[in-house]
């Protein structure tokens, strides 16, 4: 009995580091994942994105995907999306002064004109027009 208790008391031992390993393995390959999908958007964001698209580049389902990437950063992929687009239109406007405010959305990956302006203006709290004439030196 006592070389039985011994056995079963070093398996559940194991069986908890194991577990332990297990968890670490999956938080860091869950973090590498969500820096993928952030690194994905970063390169990519000119182009019409979709979560599934995201999800297919780092293997992963979309609803799984779309979880980890809102757990990892706070934000849904469309949040996150339209922040990082409007942040380099800001970069665009502030850089070249002159330069059409369609041209700025088709170049941070809005087709629609409207959406840019209604999504700047949310984000923002004024529109492209007002931003370039604050950031004008």
């Amino acid at each position: 009995s006592n070389p039985e208790k011994t056995a079963k008391a070093v398996y559940r031992m194991l069986s908890s580091v194991t577990s332990f390993f297990s968890r670490q393995n999956n938080e860091r390959s869950m973090t590498i994942c969500a820096r993928e999908m952030v690194e994905y958007i970063h390169t990519n964001y000119m182009y019409n994105l979709s979560l599934i698209d995201m999800a297919k580049f780092v293997h992963l389902h979309p609803k799984y995907a779309s979880t980890l990437f809102s757990r990892n950063t706070g934000k849904t992929f469309v949040q996150y999306l339209n922040y990082y687009r409007i942040s380099k239109a800001k970069e665009i406007i502030t850089d070249n002064p002159e330069i059409s405010q369609d041209l700025v959305a088709s170049m941070v990956g809005y087709e629609n004109q409207r959406n840019y302006y209604k999504v700047f203006k949310k984000i923002c709290d004024y529109t492209p027009g007002e931003y370039r004439k604050k950031s004008a030196p």
